[in-house]
C-alpha cells in the first residue's frame, strides 16, 4: 500500500465527518499555531469523509449497512463486494483497506471478548508493554476484575506463548515478567519447541541464561 510522507495532508476547517458533523481535524500537537491534521478520516468511494469509528458504528449496525454510504446512499462496495476505503490518520498513513475485514474481525471479538483479551495480552507483551500486560495478568483490568490472565496464552496459529516470543527477541524484562506470574517454561509450541529452545536457535544469550538456570 502507498505511504503518504511523514506530514499527513491539511485539512480546511470546513471538513467534518459526515454522520456526527465532528472536525475531522486535531491541532498539531507540536505547534498548535500550525495547520490541523488529519486523524482517523475515512474516505468511501462516493468521496463523502468519515471519522473511523463513526462509520464502523453504522457499517456493523446491519447487514446491508455497509453497501451504501450513511450519507448520500450510493453503493460503496467495489465490484468484488469488498468494502474498499481511503484511510488517512495522523500517523501520516494513506491508503486502501478493506474496511469489511475489520467490521467483521470487531463483530467476531464482541462475540468472543475472552478471545480479544487473550490477542491485547499477546500484542501488549510483543510491544513490550509490560505495564499494561501486568495489568491483565493480576486479573484488574475493566470487566475483569478478579479473572487473571493465563500467562501461557498462546497465538493459535504456531502455539507460540508470550514467552516464546520473548526468547526470540531476547527480551529479558518480558520473560522475568511472565515467570513472576506462574509462565510455564516448558510449554511447547506446534512444533515441540520451548522458549529455551527458541532463545538457543536465536543466540539469545540472556534469555538461554535466565531459562537455564
Amino acid at each position: 500500500m502507498p505511504l503518504a510522507s511523514p506530514s499527513a495532508p491539511a485539512l480546511s476547517d470546513t471538513d467534518t465527518c459526515a454522520i456526527c458533523y465532528e472536525s475531522l481535524h486535531v491541532p498539531n500537537r507540536y505547534d498548535p499555531s500550525a495547520p490541523s491534521y488529519l486523524i482517523d478520516d475515512v474516505e468511501l468511494r462516493c468521496k463523502h469523509h468519515f471519522h473511523q469509528s463513526c462509520i464502523l458504528e453504522y457499517a456493523a449496525s446491519s447487514p446491508s449497512a455497509r453497501e451504501k454510504c450513511a450519507c448520500c446512499r450510493q453503493r460503496v462496495l467495489d465490484r468484488s463486494g469488498k468494502f474498499m476505503v481511503t484511510m488517512r490518520n495522523e500517523n501520516g498513513y494513506v491508503g486502501m483497506i478493506d474496511l469489511g475485514d475489520e467490521i467483521d474481525r470487531q463483530a467476531f471479538f464482541s462475540a468472543n471478548p475472552d478471545i480479544e483479551r487473550k490477542e491485547a495480552f499477546l500484542a501488549l507483551m510483543a510491544q513490550m508493554d509490560f505495564d499494561d500486560a501486568e495489568i491483565l495478568l493480576k486479573g484488574e483490568d475493566e470487566g475483569y476484575e478478579g479473572k487473571k490472565m493465563d500467562p501461557n496464552a498462546y497465538y493459535d496459529l504456531g502455539r507460540m506463548t508470550a514467552m516464546h516470543m520473548a526468547a526470540l527477541n531476547d527480551d529479558v524484562e518480558g520473560v522475568e515478567l511472565l515467570l513472576r506470574y506462574g509462565a510455564d517454561k516448558d510449554f511447547k509450541d506446534e512444533e515441540g519447541k520451548t522458549a529455551l529452545d527458541l532463545a538457543r536457535g536465536q543466540k539469545a544469550e540472556r534469555v538461554v541464561a535466565l531459562l537455564s538456570s
